[in-house]
């Protein structure tokens, strides 16, 4: 059994493009300042896996000032991380995500998001935590 740990961090802006986690796009007027589609779920999720696997970071995999990962959809990252994760013999059993924001709240995204992340991950829905919280203002 191996465990992985991931986080993934990025600024909110006003840059045009929409706000994706775990695969749903969420309404708000901000997105991720990211290389990629800023899904930083996905980007925690595959960094854990990546982790567990002790194969590096997804920087080793998708260079930031390579112009080909430029805008690419994070599910391409999290197949990739599944992927390896498959060739090693090796299966998902849970995850468990913390998602730390003031804004948006995503209490009624959570079940939506679930439900992204099990399919994307072909588990049940019961082996996907996801936990929204703020910063208390801080």
């Amino acid at each position: 059994m191996r465990i992985g740990h991931g986080r993934d961090i990025h600024r909110f802006i006003l840059n045009g493009k929409p706000l994706i986690l775990g695969g749903i796009s969420i309404p708000y007027e901000k997105g991720i300042d990211a290389h990629s589609d800023g899904d930083v779920l996905l980007h925690a999720l595959s960094e854990s896996i990546l982790g567990a696997l002790a194969l590096g970071d997804l920087g080793t995999y998708f260079p930031e000032d390579d112009k080909h990962y430029e805008n690419l959809d994070s599910k391409v990252i999290l197949n990739k991380a599944l992927e390896m994760m498959k060739e090693r013999k090796y299966h998902l059993v849970n995850v468990d995500i913390d998602f730390i924001t003031q804004k948006p709240h995503l209490r009624k995204y959570i079940l939506e998001i679930r439900t992204s992340l099990s399919k994307l991950l072909s588990c049940d829905i019961s082996q996907v935590s996801l936990k929204a919280q703020t910063n208390e203002g801080l």
